[in-house]
């Protein structure tokens, strides 16, 4: 089966350096965010676009804010969404269950079958709700000094997979999380977590903006969810990233993309 960070005290539109002005599109966007969500700007600044914890498209002005600012643009009286707790659902043997079961074309590294590895897998994947994936798969490759594994896994009803993407040390059998994309999210609470982004994004920054996919984070940023948006136009339209905490209904982090 293949699987499918706060603000600095001003209000501003930021560019990378060099970069070319915004498109008409995005800056009508970037404006709508600005006259909902703050007061007269300060002298714009420039400065380098967040990243998020995984790899992005092209990077284009995002919106920042102060959290005062960006909090008294949402009713005082909007409400978090209750969560479950993620956990940690996996044991060794589980891991080694999931490795032994993969019918994926690239084999798992033999690595990956190392009782200290096995260990370290089952402390370092967690799940949405603390229950282990129904579906699951895995596979790999191996260089010189490392093996690349990928583990993926979901569970009935969810919006997509949950991937995660570890590098094995061949010498010491030491497990690192390289990379996440963890898209195993219930359906039900993606239809609440567009509900809250639209209640707490500034203005009609979203409007007619269709959801395209949601993501949640693991610990230390439990809580918090990526939902990614498409702007009316097609392929000429604007990519908008909502990071939020859903247990407080905060804004995290707002940034439009390849416009």
């Amino acid at each position: 089966m293949s699987p499918a960070s706060r603000w600095s005290p001003s209000c501003t539109v930021r560019s990378p350096r060099g970069a070319a002005p915004p498109g008409p599109l995005l800056a009508a966007v970037l404006a709508a965010v600005l006259a909902a969500a703050c007061g007269p700007a300060d002298s714009p600044a420039a400065s380098s676009p967040a990243t998020t914890s995984t790899p992005a498209s092209t990077l284009v002005p995002s919106v920042d804010g102060s959290a005062d600012a960006i909090a008294s643009s949402r009713p005082t009286d909007a409400p978090g969404l209750a969560l479950t707790d993620p956990g940690r659902p996996f044991d060794a043997d589980a891991i080694r269950a999931i490795l032994d079961a993969s019918r994926r074309p690239d084999p798992v590294p033999a690595e990956a079958y190392a009782p200290a590895v096995l260990a370290a897998l089952a402390e370092a994947i967690w799940t949405i709700d603390g229950r282990p994936w129904q579906t699951a798969d895995a596979g790999g490759t191996c260089g010189e000094r490392t093996c690349h594994l990928e583990l993926a896994g979901t569970r009935e009803g969810s919006l997509a997979d949950d991937l995660w993407v570890v590098e094995i040390d061949r010498a010491t059998m030491a497990v690192e999380v390289v990379s996440t994309v963890l898209g195993a999210v219930p359906a039900e609470l993606g239809r609440e977590l567009d509900g809250l982004a639209r209640d707490i994004v500034p203005g009609s920054t979203l409007g007619d903006a269709v959801l395209t996919g949601v993501r949640w984070l693991a610990p230390p940023d439990a809580g918090q969810f990526v939902l990614g948006y498409r702007t009316a136009g097609g392929s000429n339209g604007c990519g908008i990233d909502v990071t939020l905490d859903a247990a407080t209904a905060d804004l995290i982090d707002l940034s439009a993309r390849d416009c």
